[in-house]
């Protein structure tokens, strides 16, 4: 999939009087489905959704004004969490969502020192994927 180009920066919470956006996401999942889902959902709820697929999709994807990443850790050329990490090197103040069906306690607790947002574990229920992005 390739991503659609996001336009210019906004506020977290606020919504664009001119657009009527609430908020960017980008969604970084492999499974289609899911990924297909999760951009129906937001984008019906008002906000603008990119969808790839990749590490390598999603690191150029963090120079653009995002407010929030949906951040799957399962990805197919490496782990998610180079993504969170990247984040975390720039300063960068957005809101990241990890997506996991992991249950490995060991690897919760390195992702821990990343500082992720939150944490929704796979299958997501959708008032915690709201609520976790910050619109209801």
């Amino acid at each position: 999939m390739s991503p659609r180009q996001p336009a210019g920066s906004q506020s977290r919470a606020a919504i664009s009087p001119t657009t009527g956006i609430k908020c960017r996401v980008l969604i970084v999942e492999d499974d289609v489905v899911s990924a297909s889902a999760l951009r129906s959902i937001l984008t019906r709820k008002g906000c603008d959704v990119l969808t790839v697929s990749t590490v390598a999709d999603a690191l150029p994807l963090l120079a653009h004004p995002l407010d929030v990443i949906l951040l799957d850790l399962m990805l197919p050329d490496g782990d998610g969490a180079a993504v969170l990490r990247e984040l975390r090197r720039r300063n960068s103040t957005v809101r990241v969502v990890v997506t996991t069906a992991l249950a490995d306690p060991a690897r919760l607790l390195e992702l821990r020192d990343l500082r992720p947002d939150r944490v929704l574990r796979k299958p997501i229920e959708l008032v915690d994927l709201l609520d976790a992005i910050g619109i209801m």
